[in-house]
């Protein structure tokens, strides 16, 4: 459609937003095909906004401003490319997410165990950190799953956990009776040893857990924590809890450090 035949006030963003409003009404998504015969300029348009996507989250100046991104991100846009895309809806992934974090007790599948899922999880991993890439509530769902953003943290946690076998205690418990009892634990950890470096011969699913605390939300302490983990790191600043990961001699806890890995 010509700028000139749009009715006033109406850019071509604004039309083609449109049609992919109602696109999304008769379908249940917005992952139009890049060919699409009903309407090819739609196909094209939503193929080029993630293109635009693409090149803004390399830093490049493109067309696709914050407001627009926050505009479709309100329709559950589709931004990536992925192999993935078009099988499932995000609600669809991260419902599947959910289950797995109360299966395994961690946010970290492997393309072993699915690899479409853990295409999706590492793309939300990637996207997560990036100014309005995802909308706010989709970051308070994957919030709520203690989900790792920073790629460096995903490695460094990875490599403490055994992936993919299940935490049996965790399945029967919601994610926060599931903090709570770990953060009771590391209390009386800490009563006992005088520090919250917990080694994996003293108790290997408490020494994951304060692994992935210790990434997980000193990452967000760097940001603009929602209020939920704004309470989690307070509770864990009362504790006194030890934010830098240190090694700890033999595989007993101790209060000798031998070797110090700083970690951000």
């Amino acid at each position: 459609m010509l700028r000139d035949s749009l009715p006033k006030g109406l850019t071509p963003f604004d039309n083609r937003l449109n049609e992919l409003r109602q696109y999304k009404n008769d379908n249940g998504h917005t992952r139009v095909p890049h060919v699409y015969a009903t309407n090819p300029p739609l196909g094209r348009w939503v193929h080029m906004q993630k293109q635009f996507y693409r090149q803004k989250s390399l830093g490049k100046k493109c067309p696709l401003t914050d407001a627009r991104i926050e505009v479709l991100n309100k329709i559950d846009f589709e931004w990536s490319f992925g192999r993935w895309e078009g099988t499932r809806s995000w609600q669809e992934w991260y419902e599947k997410l959910k289950k797995f974090k109360k299966e395994f007790g961690h946010t970290f599948p492997t393309k072993a165990y699915d690899a479409q899922f853990y295409t999706w999880v590492s793309h939300q991993r990637k996207i997560k950190s990036l100014p309005s890439a995802l909308a706010r509530e989709r970051i308070e769902a994957l919030d709520r799953l203690d989900f790792v953003s920073s790629a460096t943290n995903e490695t460094q946690v990875k490599s403490s956990m055994t992936c993919c076998e299940p935490n049996v205690e965790s399945q029967h418990m919601s994610l926060d009776e599931n903090w709570k009892r770990h953060f009771v634990q590391l209390k009386k950890f800490k009563e006992k040893f005088g520090h919250t470096y917990v080694t994996n011969n003293y108790d290997s699913t408490l020494k994951q857990w304060t692994c992935s605390q210790r990434h997980f939300l000193q990452a967000e302490k760097q940001g603009t924590p929602t209020a939920r983990v704004k309470e989690r790191i307070d509770a864990l600043e009362v504790l006194g809890f030890d934010w830098v990961a240190q090694r700890l001699s033999g595989g007993k806890p101790s209060n000798k450090v031998v070797t110090k890995i700083v970690l951000l």
